[in-house]
Order: C-alpha cells, then sequence, then structure tokens
C-alpha cells in the first residue's frame, strides 16, 4: 500500500501537466503528426528502492522500576532532563525497608547462636545428628533471608545505568508503587538511534541486515541521514500484517528527539539471477493503476503505441518497470496527455533527431 500511495503521488503531477501542456493540440489538424517529446528506456541492474515510513526512536529505552512496593519518597527526575550515569532518579520510603534489613539480621543473628549451641550439645552427645543439621540449615536460611533484604535495600534507590535523557516520569513522592512497575523511562545512546518502521511482505523478501539506507525525517526538511538495516523480522505483527524493521543511524545525534516521523528510502542488495527492470522519466506515465500503469513508445514508421507495463517502484524522479519495455525503445514524455494507439508523431526538443 505505501509503494502504491508513493506512485500514485509522483505520477499525478506529470499527469496533470502533460494534460495542459497539450490541451492546445487538440486544436491541431488531426491528420498533421502530433508534436512530442521522447526519451529512452534504460537498463536498472539494481532494485527499486524500498520506501517506508517510521519513527525515530533510540534502540535502548529502559524502564526502571523497584524490585520491591512501597512509597515514592522521592522522584528527582523529570521529563527531558538530561542524566549521567549513577545519578539517582528516584527512592522509596526506608522505614520499611530498614526494619526488614534489622529484622533480617537479628534472625542470623540468632540462627548463629542456635547453631553454635547445637554444635556443643552434639559433642556431649546431648544433641542428635538430625538437630544439628537442623540448625545448620536455620542459619543458611537467615543468611539468605538478611541477603535479599539487603538487596532490596540497594534497589529501593533507582539510578541511572548510562548517561541518557529521561523520556517519562510516571511517579510522585507519596505515591504507592507496585514491584516492577514503571517510574522513569531512560533513553540512553549506548546502542545508538534507530527508525522502527513496517514493510509490506513483498518488500521485505528483497531486505537483508546491512542494506543500506538513506532517513529524512519531516521535522528536518532538507537534510540526510545514513543508515543500515539492524533487524529484518522474520513474522509479521499481528495487528498491522507489517514485517518490522529496524534501520539505524550511524550519526547518533543526541539532539533528535523521539518519536520524530521519519521516511527511509532502502536500497537492497541485488539478488543474483534477478531480472532487469527498466528505467523511465515520471512524464512517461499516461495511467496507472496499482501495479500497472500505460506509456507510448515510439514504433518505427512514426507512431506512438500504447503499452501496458508493469511497475516496480520508484528511484528518485524515475519509475521503474518491471515488464512491458525493453531497452533502446523510446518513450513518450511530453505530448502524450491526447494521444490514441497508433497516433502519428513528430518528435521535438530533447530525444529529435538532429
Amino acid at each position: 500500500m505505501t509503494r502504491r500511495l508513493a506512485l500514485a503521488a509522483v505520477l499525478f503531477v506529470p499527469l496533470v501537466q502533460g494534460c495542459v501542456a497539450d490541451a492546445a493540440a487538440t486544436t491541431a489538424d488531426p491528420a498533421a503528426p502530433l508534436p512530442v517529446t521522447v526519451a529512452d528506456v534504460d537498463t536498472y541492474r539494481g532494485i527499486a528502492p524500498v520506501r517506508v515510513a517510521g519513527v525515530l526512536t533510540a534502540k535502548e529505552e529502559i524502564p526502571l522500576s523497584f524490585t520491591i512496593g512501597g512509597v515514592l519518597a522521592s522522584m528527582t527526575a523529570e521529563s527531558g532532563d538530561r542524566v549521567r550515569a549513577g545519578q539517582v532518579l528516584a527512592a522509596l520510603s526506608g522505614d520499611e525497608i530498614e526494619s526488614a534489613v534489622r529484622k533480617a539480621r537479628e534472625a542470623r543473628t540468632k540462627a548463629e547462636r542456635d547453631l553454635s549451641r547445637a554444635k556443643a550439645l552434639y559433642a556431649d552427645s546431648a544433641a542428635t545428628k538430625a538437630q544439628l543439621d537442623d540448625a545448620t540449615t536455620g542459619l543458611e536460611v537467615a543468611s539468605a533471608d538478611l541477603r535479599a533484604a539487603e538487596f532490596n535495600r540497594r534497589y529501593a534507590t533507582i539510578t541511572a545505568p548510562a548517561d541518557g535523557i529521561v523520556l517519562r516520569r510516571a511517579g510522585e513522592p507519596g505515591q504507592l508503587v507496585r514491584p516492577g512497575e514503571p517510574v522513569v523511562v531512560l533513553r540512553t545512546l549506548r546502542r545508538g538511534l534507530i527508525v522502527r518502521a513496517g514493510v509490506a511482505d513483498r518488500d521485505v523478501v528483497s531486505l537483508h541486515v546491512g542494506d543500506a539506507a538513506e532517513v529524512r525525517l519531516d521535522a528536518y526538511p532538507g537534510r540526510t541521514w545514513r543508515g543500515s538495516v539492524r533487524v529484518v523480522g522474520a513474522a509479521p505483527e499481528p495487528m498491522t500484517g507489517a514485517y518490522p524493521v529496524e534501520i539505524s543511524l550511524a550519526d547518533t545525534d543526541a539532539s533528535l528527539a523521539s518519536g520524530l516521523v521519519a521516511q527511509v528510502a532502502i536500497a537492497p542488495r541485488p539478488r543474483r539471477g534477478a531480472a532487469d527492470q527498466y528505467a523511465v522519466p515520471a512524464d512517461a506515465i499516461v495511467e496507472a493503476d496499482g501495479d500497472s500503469a500505460a506509456v507510448f513508445v515510439l514504433a518505427p514508421d512514426g507512431t506512438a503505441r500504447r503499452r501496458v507495463v508493469r511497475l516496480a517502484g520508484l528511484n528518485d524522479a524515475q519509475v521503474l518497470i518491471g515488464a512491458g519495455l525493453r531497452t533502446g525503445e523510446k518513450v513518450v514524455v511530453a505530448g502524450g496527455a491526447f494521444l490514441t494507439d497508433g497516433a502519428r508523431v513528430r518528435v521535438v526538443g530533447a530525444g529529435a533527431e538532429p
């Protein structure tokens, strides 16, 4: 669908221009040859660029959360803040957590005393081996509980894992948060910027990891970023049916905001044994319907013959033809709006015989 819309947008303008330019020709002598301009059909040995729209984002956007629930005591991160690695972003109230650590520490101290007593009694044959084993296990369990409590205390404070930008703040001081509930979303540039896009099935089969791409952002008209395909999805998205593709930008620009709309042109690598395609100016197309189009081809007898061709894509100002033309033929690019099949023509301007 994306390729069809792009083709329609490119082809509409020359069709309208051709109609205006040739309006005067309809009043001429119908028996006289109609003046036309022609262009050569060129061989295009590459593959038509795959053009998709996507959204710019960082490869690494991390939702940060606590391992335990509790009351949010402080929230120092604001959306849009630039933070440094190790900077404190949020913290839970420490009263309950410190109480849990003290309780676990006291339980381990008691378990150490119990084990020491059990060893002495076992040495005096006043305790059984099972009692000694129980005391040993009790100490191991108490030690594990203490490690868990200390771990929770350590992660009751959220720190930035790397330099980055706070994308979203999802909590306020005094709020009760659940374990694993994100309270901060941090964008880092450790893995660069990417464009996420969805590609149709007929286009995804020609893409490979490493294919070169050009990225243009709607918010920065006139600028182009180089990139390459990083990920090609193996299965379509359930909701859209499009295959997910990631394009990484060669230059990481921290000033680019996440969520910008991107237009991407991917240049697939030619496949061995792929059939040749043909390139003609967009003005040569007089009709288009889906993947089919009509052009007028200059015949040796000085007439213009209408021919149906199969569209294969766009390459800048050219339309790529998958079938219906041959190298060396000439197509009408101006003056063809009112031609009929077999009409006599006279070549003028570019393409005319000297």
